[in-house]
């Protein structure tokens, strides 16, 4: 039997963390005149967003104003920071070429999204469905493994804990590594 994983990774306060910490390096990155490496970080926030609903169970209804594994795509025009640093690097030009670039990306990557987020309803409503003591059980078996981690994500996602599908997609999450191979890749292309 696979050694059970450190569900703490997967907790939404990491995945939260790191997307704030993109977010605000993007906007360093703007301020300081590096516009390329702005796109870069504004993609990847993006991408980080995504990576953390996908490891949420499904929702009945979206978060407000947040369509899920929805590709981004950058003004043709307009005095947004998107399309001013496309307009500094002197790149308007390769706009629609890079957003097709972007779309394409995320068209790979969906499904494994939806995959993952699929599994993660499906074990949330069996979790759901156990009897109380059941429930109880399991929590304080996390309380065991995880002490002083007082966060209901972790009680909520003990499915990750015992899903080995869930446990091998992780790394690939929150390593980015897809989207760093994107980027250094078909996005650099249509960006030279």
């Amino acid at each position: 039997m696979p050694e059970k994983t450190d569900i703490s990774k997967y907790d939404l306060l990491n995945f939260s963390t790191a997307h704030q910490a993109s977010m605000k390096s993007e906007t360093e990155f703007y301020r300081s005149g590096n516009y390329l490496l702005y796109i870069k970080l504004r993609c990847h926030s993006l991408f980080l967003m995504n990576s953390r609903f996908s490891f949420c169970p499904r929702y009945e209804t979206p978060p407000s104003g947040i369509e899920l594994f929805s590709c981004y795509q950058f003004p043709n025009s307009g005095t947004s920071h998107d399309f001013q640093a496309f307009k500094k690097l002197n790149l308007t030009d390769k706009v629609p070429n890079f957003n097709k670039c972007h779309s394409d990306f995320y068209a790979t990557i969906k499904p494994v999204w939806e995959k993952v987020q699929s599994l993660m309803a499906e074990h949330y409503n069996s979790w759901k469905s156990l009897p109380a003591y059941e429930i109880v059980e399991f929590i304080q078996k996390l309380h065991t493994l995880y002490k002083g981690r007082e966060n209901n994500a972790i009680y909520d996602q003990y499915f990750i804990y015992e899903n080995q599908y869930l446990r091998q997609q992780f790394d690939r999450f929150l390593s980015a590594k897809d989207f760093n191979d994107w980027w250094e890749g078909d996005a650099m292309g249509v960006l030279k």
